[in-house]
């Protein structure tokens, strides 16, 4: 079996033509503009059953935001582009190894991409016309492969283990300048952060517990171990939560576990636009570590 979806705002598509109708009628001496905003995506999942016990499926994503505003008068021509998007690739292959033990076994590949210019052109068509363009990009690239078990060898466990290798490849942001001023020009590249990538590898083991008709236990370990440059940061994260029934209305719930991240994001305060940074732990910026309790 398959489907496939699709999606895109039509509002552009409406306002887009509106816009230029109204700057038409205008005089050339006044200024005249254009902004528009879409953004489109597309899910694809396909599956297929060998037999009762091996089924193949296999899933995609990609999907893009643009959005442009461009002003102009007389003297000067301005454009500012954003674009940003995602694209993610997923094949997945689930089999019953025996009556109580279950894989899944999974390729995937999936990156992130921002791009910026900007755009501005003075005193047009003189001897001093000055073109002033910036433009950033920034891209993320992650894919690996992992494999899982469920195995239930008696109706109180529930036990999950697996094994996940991926690889990162970071492009922080990468800057071009072009300058001219009459017939003097000048370009440049400003390298905003050095391309890295990074190896990690994750396994984990947790039981799904019921210890008696009110008490449920889901405890846990997680390993995982991050290489990049010249640094190997290696994390051990024990998890555990218990759920115990008070009556038949009330439950109480505990809960702690070690949490250890390796990639930290770079915000930008202020801009509600998509410019965030994804960057990985490396030799002068350590991974971040927490413990998280709950009660409730």
């Amino acid at each position: 079996s398959f489907s496939i979806s699709t999606r895109r705002t039509w509002f552009d598509l409406l306002t887009t033509p509106a816009q230029k109708i109204i700057y038409k009628n205008l005089d050339e001496e006044e200024s005249t503009g254009i902004a528009k905003y879409n953004l489109y995506d597309v899910n694809a999942k396909i599956n297929h059953k060998f037999s009762n016990k091996s089924r193949l499926y296999f899933s995609t994503y990609f999907g893009e935001d643009k959005m442009i505003i461009k002003a102009s008068d007389q003297h000067e021509d301005f454009e500012l582009s954003l674009k940003w998007g995602n694209k993610i690739g997923t094949a997945r292959w689930n089999y019953q190894i025996g009556p109580k033990l279950f894989s899944n076994s999974t390729l995937y590949y999936s990156t992130y991409s921002f791009n910026f210019l900007n755009s501005v052109k003075s005193d047009i068509e003189t001897e001093n016309e000055q073109i002033e363009i910036r433009s950033s990009n920034s891209e993320i690239v992650d894919y690996g492969a992992k494999i899982d078990f469920n195995y239930i060898p008696h109706p109180n466990h529930y036990i999950r283990s697996g094994v996940k290798i991926s690889s990162f490849h970071f492009n922080p942001t990468t800057s071009f300048q072009e300058l001219a001023n009459g017939q003097n020009a000048a370009t440049s590249n400003l390298e905003g952060g050095k391309n890295l990538s990074g190896i990690e590898i994750n396994t984990y083991v947790e039981n799904d517990m019921t210890l008696n008709d009110r008490m449920k236990l889901n405890a846990g370990i997680h390993l995982s171990n991050f290489s990049i440059q010249n640094s190997n940061y290696m994390s051990l994260q024990p998890r555990a939560a218990l759920s115990i029934m008070l009556g038949k209305k009330s439950s109480l719930k505990l809960s702690a576990s070690k949490m250890t991240q390796f990639l930290h994001l770079l915000t930008s305060p202020g801009l509600g636009l998509p410019s965030d940074v994804w960057v990985p732990s490396t030799d002068n910026v350590k991974p971040e570590n927490s413990w998280q309790y709950g009660i409730g």
